[in-house]
């Protein structure tokens, strides 16, 4: 069953069309909805130029080239770039064929990848070119290096510098469109970081770059600036924060409408740039002519070549013996701008978006073996009553009732009076002349949500699992707190987080009791912890208790595309996160979580459970 905030997705296939059309009004050009990408189909004159340079480079290279001044230079490559031009072109933006349901924040992503491909429309150069285009800074560009050996470096940087441009004049000249474009950085973020274990140099300083230069300042933007501060990114993120492209990524913010062919000339400077850092750290003699330079090919350093097979083979390492390498045409660099596409994948003909997700009620399952719960209940009662006591013990053990004694007219009682009362209550007997008040201490007002790792590998823990949930459950409630129970698991062959609800929070635990019998029927896919802690933040947002606490059990490491996420919502969070590991394996969360039970033998568990739950509420 899906959850209820799901929405029919015709809907949204028309609000693309209106949201473009809201931006480029009747220069709007034709709209589709089909395949898993967005793109703009259009002569883009920059992309157009600077093939045409590398073209001209190669070339000249080769000597098939023999102008005598850098006008015929620029006549040549302006000829190159208008050749390319179709004059019949069919101009229309695409975008990506919606899902049959869609989430809220996925809607919103969408409506920002529809604003993004209008900007281009809006804000790119789509005309032929004349020599008076060239201005002089551009002019003197083209003879700075042979730029046909870095073709692809090029047109990844050209298309960076253009949607940051685009980005910051579309937020300025429409403020409304903001929101959207901040849900689109996280949700294209979200599909980056699940691969952040291999991210080479020039992914590191791209990425810097994009996110300096687009300047949101969300949670998620400054995580990300978080992740390429750490100190194994540290050195590639100061080239772009304090480094040699610093003024350009000042000129990138500060590009404006009338600079048309800004993202061309930048993207040749950084390139240039970072090639100069390359030879400084190859140490390459300055004496060598430089049509010998050709025959130096540094260790480790991947070549232009033409067999796109081979190249894919290749590794681009952070640092080898020959130094830095922040420039290469290797895949990975390649993926990044694939990157910048939104994408669905599709299973059993349901369209859904990555990580979609889907909430159900838990119900007793038809093969679950009747009373199975109320046997492990019993087998755990005793041990629950006596953490219970320990707990209370715990809690109230610095708290002291306080007794005083009044007449009913709040007349101070005679030394007789006082002499009676005392020898009454000693006796145990209630005082005639005098009556007790005494100071009660307040009830708990709290809400937790337990969240449970319905992963594959928690088959052999299934029943461990089950006496964690009744032991968590039974004291919380005894501590007067609300308690919400769901699982969480990710389904890799429909790239989906699933949610069981099994408890309410104004349910009531022993009519719920069965339902965790279906547990051992739903183990399946791996462990999206970081997404489990966000929906349980969600609901617990929603309640009003003055104090509030999250328990995510689990057996085992998250998913390694949860690490992002995981680190920020346990950033984010304002209340306590309780790590439970059950298994040696989960030692990580003494790590990971600010408040967390572990124990390498299962019966020494409940009482490192009693142990942080007492800090929690001392706290």
């Amino acid at each position: 069953m899906l959850n209820s905030y799901l929405y029919d997705c015709m809907i949204y296939e028309n609000t693309h069309k209106s949201s473009i059309f809201s931006i480029l009004g009747e220069n709007t050009p034709k709209h589709e909805s089909k395949g898993n990408k967005f793109y703009n189909q259009n002569n883009w004159t920059c992309v157009f130029l600077l093939r045409a340079i590398c073209r001209w480079s190669k070339e000249t290279q080769s000597k098939k080239l023999k102008n005598k001044t850098i006008k015929e230079d620029w006549q040549t490559v302006l000829s190159y770039t208008n050749s390319q031009f179709n004059d019949f072109i069919e101009k229309k933006i695409v975008i990506a064929q919606t899902p049959d349901n869609l989430d809220t924040f996925t809607i919103k992503a969408l409506i920002g990848g529809a604003y993004h491909e209008a900007w281009h429309s809006l804000y790119d150069y789509t005309a032929k070119l004349t020599i008076d285009d060239i201005d002089k800074e551009l002019y003197s560009l083209l003879n700075n290096l042979k730029w046909h050996d870095f073709e692809e470096d090029l047109e990844i940087w050209n298309n960076i510098i253009s949607d940051v441009r685009i980005e910051n004049l579309g937020t300025t000249e429409f403020p409304g469109t903001l929101e959207k474009m901040e849900i689109l950085q996280e949700f294209i973020w979200n599909k980056e970081s699940q691969n952040l274990e291999s991210i080479p140099p020039p992914r590191i300083i791209m990425g810097s770059f994009r996110e300096l230069g687009f300047g949101y300042t969300t949670p998620c933007a400054n995580g990300i600036l978080d992740f390429y501060k750490r100190p194994e990114n540290r050195q590639y993120f100061n080239i772009v924060d304090s480094g040699p492209l610093t003024h350009l990524l000042l000129k990138t913010k500060n590009l404006t409408r009338t600079d048309y062919l800004g993202s061309v000339k930048i993207s040749l400077q950084v390139v240039k740039i970072l090639n100069d850092i390359e030879k400084e750290n190859k140490d390459i003699p300055e004496d060598i002519d430089e049509d010998s330079q050709d025959e130096i090919i540094p260790e480790n350093i991947p070549t232009p070549t033409e067999n796109k097979d081979v190249e894919e083979d290749l590794d681009l390492k952070i640092e080898t013996s020959s130094g830095l390498e922040l420039l290469g045409t290797h895949e990975k660099i390649k993926d990044y701008a694939d990157s910048f596409e939104i994408e669905f994948s599709k299973e059993n003909n349901v369209w859904q978006r990555p990580e979609t997700i889907l909430i159900e009620k838990a119900s007793v399952h038809p093969l679950a073996i009747k009373g199975e719960i109320k046997k492990t209940l019993d087998t755990v009662k005793m041990e629950i009553s006596h953490l219970r006591n320990k707990i209370k013990n715990k809690l109230y053990a610095d708290k002291t009732n306080i007794a005083e004694y009044y007449t009913k007219s709040s007349i101070t009682l005679s030394d007789k009076n006082i002499v009676e009362s005392f020898t009454m209550l000693k006796n145990k007997i209630t005082p005639n002349k005098a009556f007790t008040r005494k100071d009660e201490d307040k009830e708990i007002n709290a809400a937790c949500g337990i969240a449970l790792d319905f992963s594959s590998s928690m088959i052999s823990q299934y029943l461990n699992l089950i006496k964690i949930t009744l032991l968590i459950t039974d004291i919380m409630e005894f501590l007067n707190c609300k308690t919400f129970i769901y699982s969480y698991q990710k389904l890799s062959a429909m790239n989906t987080i699933k949610h069981i609800i099994f408890k309410e929070f104004e349910e009531n635990f022993k009519y719920n009791l069965e339902k965790l019998g279906s547990i051992r029927f739903n183990l399946v896919g791996t462990t999206p912890t970081g997404d489990a802690i966000k929906y349980g933040r969600e609901c617990l947002n929603r309640r009003l208790e003055n104090k509030k606490m999250l328990f995510v059990v689990t057996d085992g490491q998250p998913d390694p595309s949860q690490k992002f996420i995981l680190a920020k919502e346990l950033r984010d969070c304002t209340y306590p996160i309780i790590g439970i590991g059950l298994g040696e394996e989960t030692r990580f969360v003494v790590d990971k979580f600010k408040y967390s039970a572990w124990a390498k033998d299962f019966k020494d568990l409940p009482n490192e459970i009693i142990k942080v739950i007492y800090k929690v509420f001392k706290n």
